[in-house]
């Protein structure tokens, strides 16, 4: 599956060069002797609680085994169109294994291994996410693969009957920053990465302490020049968007007076260049930092209530084109969580700005924004009326704010003055009232 891409990024992908990449780093050979020869020393050595140097030469050569192998084009080569009838293929045997059933596997080594001890399972996952990095100018396929592997790698099993997931490997990180810092890799390959940070964010390194609170900095920082790029896929925008907001971070680490993280955001929401779905992301993730005292929010408000005001709009222009009720609800999540017990990353409190900020400063905008999800959530498909449409630009002249900076020194959030109230074009008046 392509994890949900839109068609565009699907298409960029289909036809990119590193898709005719092949690379192997193993062979048919390789596979056979490990199997003869190695793999009933690896198994043993997984119940080591102190792994000696043959041990941990056993264990190296089952992490070589089991992510080289993804290298090899059996593994991702497009299957031959098969012709005839149901029966001859029936009979064709069992299907080949393709990547991601290698990506299972691979979890289940550690996952599933009742005699596997804590230091062996680290010291395995160590191997891998090692020679997973030899893999990243492979085919564009045996990328992706390898980039979810990484968020995937299970350093505890989590407590199923209870819903609490499998912490992941968090040392894996670097290996991921370092495709999105890599100007050459492939977007979808960050995409791959993305998710994968994601994960290692929400689970991994969601306490606060003060080692958790470095990584995470180090994460957003790579992801901060990456957002503020123009003309990389939107899908691609939305993912870094998102996973900022994971990483709870507000500040530069290297300058506690710049809220460069937040900033972004509020640029990311505020530029109307950018995709739907991009912004109000880019909003959500707002509602997921920590914020101060010292921090002016009220222009990151007014363009949170904007952004509303314009998708409106474009809404009433053509009610069938975007997934509105999609963007509307991710724009609400800015002031609120989306489950009882979150908490944001390395924070004390709940996800939402209603639950950040002074509840004078934030009512009103969390109430215009409200308004337009609840249109659209009781009256699907109906056209906001000119009314509700004047009432939001009402609220929105006379909240412009005169300081766009979110501190002293920042640059201002959206250039561009608040509409002011002019007549209509006739074609503009018919679609903004209800027919």
């Amino acid at each position: 599956g392509n994890g949900g891409l839109p068609p565009g990024l699907i298409q960029s992908q289909e036809t990119a060069p590193e898709l005719s990449i092949v690379n192997e780093l193993y062979t048919d050979g390789d596979e056979k002797e490990f199997e003869k020869k190695t793999k009933s020393y690896f198994d043993n050595a997984l119940r080591s609680s102190a792994p000696n140097d043959d041990e941990k030469k056993a264990i190296d050569a089952g992490a070589k085994y089991w992510v080289y192998r993804f290298s090899m084009k059996k593994y991702y080569e497009e299957e031959p169109p098969q012709k005839g009838n149901k029966l001859a293929q029936a009979k064709k045997g069992p299907t080949p294994e393709r990547l991601h059933d290698l990506r299972k596997k691979l979890v289940d080594v550690v996952r599933t291994n009742a005699k596997i001890t804590p230091v062996a399972r680290e010291y395995f996952l160590r191997q891998v996410t090692k020679y997973s990095e030899d893999l990243l100018d492979n085919n564009l396929v045996v990328r992706q693969n390898i980039l979810i592997l990484l968020g995937q790698l299970p350093l505890d099993n989590g407590i199923p009957a209870k819903g609490v997931d499998p912490t992941p490997y968090v040392p894996a990180y670097t290996v991921l920053v370092k495709v999105i810092k890599d100007p050459k890799q492939h977007e979808a390959a960050k995409i791959s990465a993305l998710i994968s940070l994601l994960r290692i964010c929400r689970i991994g390194l969601v306490a606060a302490d003060p080692a958790n609170d470095k990584k995470r900095a180090e994460i957003a920082m790579s992801l901060v020049p990456e957002l503020a790029r123009k003309g990389t896929h939107w899908w691609y925008q939305f993912r870094l968007a998102e996973c900022l907001g994971a990483t709870g971070v507000t500040f530069d680490p290297g300058n506690k007076t710049n809220p460069i993280v937040l900033q972004t955001l509020a640029e990311v929401l505020a530029d109307k260049g950018r995709h739907w779905q991009t912004r109000c992301e880019a909003a959500r993730s707002i509602g997921r930092l920590p914020l101060d005292n010292s921090l002016n929010m009220t222009p990151v408000l007014f363009e949170m209530v904007n952004l509303g005001h314009d998708m409106a709009q474009a809404y009433n222009a053509n009610p069938k084109k975007e997934s509105w009720a999609n963007y509307f609800f991710t724009l609400y999540l800015a002031f609120k969580s989306e489950k009882p017990d979150l908490v944001i990353a390395g924070g004390k409190r709940k996800p939402g700005l209603l639950a950040a900020l002074p509840p004078k400063d934030v009512k009103d905008p969390y109430d215009q924004v409200t308004q337009l999800l609840l249109h659209l959530a009781n009256n699907p498909g109906q056209q906001y009326s000119a009314e509700q449409i004047e009432g939001v630009d009402t609220w929105l002249r006379n909240h412009t704010p005169t300081n766009k900076r979110i501190t002293a020194t920042s640059p201002e959030i959206g250039s561009k003055p608040a509409p002011t109230p002019k007549p209509m074009p006739a074609n503009g008046k018919a679609a903004a009232s209800p027919t």
